[in-house]
């Protein structure tokens, strides 16, 4: 047997934080649990959302 453990890396090219925030963001990287995520082509201006991933 082997002792690997596995990690899971979500990668996702969103075209802005505001609208994938309001298409579930945090409920699907909620269901999805990775271990590491990795997000781009972020554009964002102020304000930032007080959402608690931010």
């Amino acid at each position: 047997m082997s002792d690997k453990k596995k990690i899971k890396i979500m990668s996702w090219n969103v075209n802005g934080l505001r609208a994938v925030i309001n298409k579930d963001f945090t409920k699907i990287i909620h269901d999805l649990d990775p271990d590491i995520l990795l997000l781009q082509e972020t554009k964002l201006q102020d304000p930032i959302p007080s959402d608690p991933v931010f």
